[in-house]
Parts: C-alpha cells; structure tokens; sequence
C-alpha cells in the first residue's frame, strides 16, 4: 500500500489566491516494482467547489475562485493509489484554513472634513 510521508498536513492560503497557485505538496511511497509502485494522487473527499486540483507530482493548486466568506477552512482527504492489478490505496489529510482578505475599503462621503 502507499504510505504518506504525514498523516496530516496543513496549510493557509489567502482568499485572494489566484487559480494556478500552489499550494502545497504531499508525498507517498509504495515498495513495490515497476508499474505496481507508481502512485497517482487524488483528492477523494472534501473538496467543495472542485476548489482544488492535485497533480501526479503530488502538488495541489488552486483550481477555482476561493472565498472566505462561503468556505474558510477545507478538510481535504488525498488518496494515494499505486498502478497494481488491484490498486491498492493509502490516505492523508490536508486541512486548508482560507485567510480572509480585506475586500472593500472605507469610503468617505465628503471630499475634505475640518
């Protein structure tokens, strides 16, 4: 089975990141051969929106619009499953707290006050 390198991982991330950002990368091993030892990554539980995507290098990135305001923390579970004739997988979890962003400046009704 593959196995993370950490049981849990966490990070912060503006709301303001733009799609494309990353995030943060995970790693597992598997010890086994050939085709049965490589892993592909996976986000299998968590991700509302499809707010994130993970590449097969394990890295996750920003895949749509974030916004504090609707979600403020995700709970991400990330699969691990190697190429075996029966996969087998090994989990993480990944929690994202999202940092709010100051979105409207003050504004003023008068141009100058005494």
């Amino acid at each position: 089975n593959p196995v993370f390198a950490a049981v849990v991982y966490s990070t912060s991330l503006l709301e303001n990141s733009t799609v494309g950002t990353s995030v943060i990368g995970v790693s597992a091993t598997d010890l086994d051969a050939g085709s049965n030892g490589q892993i592909v990554y996976s986000i299998s539980k968590g991700n509302v929106g499809n707010a994130f995507r993970i590449d097969n290098a394990g890295v996750l990135w920003v895949n749509h619009s974030l916004n504090y305001e609707q979600v403020s923390l995700y709970s991400l579970e990330i699969a691990a499953t190697d190429g075996g004739s029966v996969p087998r997988s090994g989990y993480t979890y990944l929690g994202i707290s999202i940092d709010p962003v100051n979105e409207h400046s003050p504004t003023f009704s008068a141009g100058h006050y005494n």
